[in-house]
């Protein structure tokens, strides 16, 4: 037998380190249904972003269908010129009414240029968006992986204490273990001494 004295354990101790146990284990499990909630609303934010991609997408076939029709209409303005060209050698003379519908020409192309700056500044708008966009999802990604963080460090101090837990459960059961077997061997000296006496 070893020196070592042993220490009273009262049942009401080891309730107490139970109780102490369920309750780590019940907050893990509130911890757990937070992320689920957090994970479910990450998943509801990307609908979201894939809902904004797809107006996106939309406005891009439109502005390719204003397009088409933009070239439609450099189409016919090109025919206009080359009938203007074709005038011009013929009427001479004319040079005066001519005039006049050139000016009438450099005022629609002018319309033209003026729906064209239109177009460019509608596209720096779209590059803004998508500039925007690009920046939240960066926040959105570095919020997950914040996220994922937390989650294997809680995993991680979970694992730790379950091993520190499984520690301190074997060195007691070795220590009740103990304890009874010095009570029986004190109570088989006791019964000795009342059997001799």
């Amino acid at each position: 037998m070893s020196d070592e004295k042993p220490v009273p354990e009262t049942l009401e101790s080891i309730a107490q380190q139970i109780r102490e146990l369920t309750t780590l284990t019940k907050s893990f499990v509130v911890r757990f249904d937070g992320n689920d909630k957090r994970f479910a609303g990450m998943e509801a934010r990307f609908d979201a972003v894939d809902k904004r991609f797809d107006a996106v997408d939309k406005r891009f076939d439109a502005v390719d269908k204003r397009f088409d029709g933009v070239d439609q209409r450099f189409d016919g303005v090109d025919q206009r010129f080359d009938g203007v060209d074709q005038r011009f050698d013929a009427v001479d003379q004319r040079f005066d009414g001519v005039d006049t519908r050139v000016v009438g020409i450099d005022t629609r192309v002018v319309g033209i240029d003026t729906r064209v700056v239109g177009i460019e500044k509608r596209f720096d708008g779209i590059d803004k968006r998508f500039d925007e966009l690009k920046a939240q999802l960066r926040t959105e990604i570095e919020s997950v992986r914040a996220d994922v963080q937390v989650i294997a460090e809680g995993f991680a101090t979970k694992t730790t204490r379950d091993q520190q837990h499984t520690v301190e459960h074997t060195r007691l059961n070795a220590r009740l273990d103990k304890h009874e077997a010095r009570t029986a061997v004190l109570e088989k000296k006791k019964s000795e001494k009342e059997d001799s006496a």
